[in-house]
């Protein structure tokens, strides 16, 4: 017959009750460790503003690496709930505006303070150029092609009187030299020296148009006598306060757009248009000098007496270097001149002798604009009087005058523009 092991009722009865003594323990236990875990959870409270500490309404806020987030209402505050203990990284985002992060010290069961400025961000909108055929976006283009922006604003917070001053040094790859005289050619090369024998100019064109660069050294008739024998540019006739944007485009590729002649690169003008509104008057005026600061050496005269095989020719004549009689030179081989002293002057530093003076020039021009839906208009216009630092010395001046000559404007200023 089978052994069957019995328990005494009292065992049994005490371990049914042990039974539930555990459980009741397990279910303590759990409810203890419940609250526990909710009171390590924070709060994180503050305000999202602008620079100006004004409210931005509509920025996220988000607690990384948790589920928390938040919106700004239009006071700007937020409140981020059940974030965990300990350092959290907060970020707060909106568009139009620099994101920002910051870390906090979030301690459970209390509100925590964090409050974000946030910066303005500038959004670029795509470039727009004008080529040969026609605008196009700066990506979509295959050539290099360099933009100066906003030249109207260039023209009014800095020198700039002609082209030439708005080119200087304002894209990579360009080259430009002004002019040492009044109404001279700039000397404008894209990329270096192309050729040897040929043109290394870029082509210009304003508006769509090609334009005549080319220089002249002679006056129509009856015109005055501008800038005296100097070759004038047509580049001088732009006028800073009339263009809207310059565009180069550099390399041989500028070729494929306009043809052969752009292998030097092309340079694009757009001139202000009208736009509708109320009528803008805009004018300018100015004054300037023109100075000229070289530093000019003296002016050497060796004077001497000549000599030959039967004495002294003559006194108080010009000793040359090469008859100069010298310890190496002497009369036996061949010197017919002996020094006696030494002079120097500098008579571009003499008042009443030199043509080197302080040149001036003056600058008046006006524009307006305006216009509507049907009809836009852009009208401008300036005078500029300039004179370089060449003028009539008073000598000659007396002299014209002894022999009753006028002494015209044009005489006395023949670098006059």
């Amino acid at each position: 017959m089978p052994v069957v092991s019995r328990l005494p009722t009292e065992v049994l009865m005490m371990s049914r009750a042990g039974c539930r003594i555990l459980a009741a323990l397990t279910v303590v236990c759990a409810a203890a460790v419940i609250p526990s875990a909710l009171h390590a959870q924070g709060t994180i409270t503050g305000h999202v503003t602008t620079e100006g500490q004004l409210p931005l309404p509509g920025a996220r806020v988000l607690a990384l690496g948790t589920n928390a987030e938040a919106t700004t209402g239009d006071d700007g505050k937020f409140t981020l709930r059940n974030v965990r203990t300990g350092n959290v990284e907060v970020q707060a985002l909106k568009v139009g505006y620099k994101s920002l992060k910051k870390t906090i010290m979030v301690q459970g069961g209390t509100a925590n303070d964090l409050n974000f400025a946030l910066a303005s961000a500038v959004i670029q909108l795509t470039e727009i150029v004008t080529t040969a055929t026609g605008q196009q976006r700066k990506v979509e283009l295959g050539n290099a092609v360099a933009t100066l922006g906003d030249v109207g604003k260039r023209v009014q917070e800095s020198s700039i009187t002609n082209v030439s001053d708005l080119l200087v040094a304002k894209t990579p790859g360009v080259i430009l030299l002004p002019s040492p005289v009044v109404g001279g050619a700039p000397n404008i090369r894209i990329r270096g020296i192309s050729s040897v024998s040929l043109a290394n100019t870029p082509i210009w064109y304003v508006d769509g148009v090609r334009y005549n660069t080319t220089t002249s050294a002679t006056n129509p008739v009856g015109a005055a006598n501008s800038a005296g024998s100097t070759p004038l540019s047509l580049l001088n006739n732009l006028d800073p306060e009339e263009i809207e944007d310059i565009e180069i485009v550099k390399g041989p590729s500028a070729a494929t757009l306009y043809g052969t002649n752009a292998a030097n690169g092309v340079i694009v003008v757009t001139t202000k248009k009208g736009r509708p509104g109320a009528t803008r008057w805009n004018w300018t005026a100015e004054s300037r000098t023109v100075s000229d600061r070289n530093d000019y050496q003296d002016q050497f005269a060796n004077f001497g007496h000549r000599i030959s095989s039967t004495g002294v020719i003559g006194t108080g004549t010009r000793c040359q270097l090469a008859v100069m009689q010298t310890p190496k030179f002497t009369f036996s081989q061949g010197a017919t001149c002996v020094s006696d002293s030494l002079k120097s002057y500098d008579y571009l530093s003499d008042p009443d002798a030199t043509f080197i003076h302080l040149g001036r020039g003056s600058l008046f021009g006006l524009n307006v604009s305006g216009g509507n839906e049907g009809l836009r208009y852009f009208v401008s216009g300036d005078i500029d009087n300039e004179f370089g630092p060449i003028q009539m010395a008073q000598r000659d001046i007396d002299y014209y005058q002894s022999i009753g000559t006028q002494v015209t404007n044009s005489m006395f200023h023949p670098r006059q523009q």
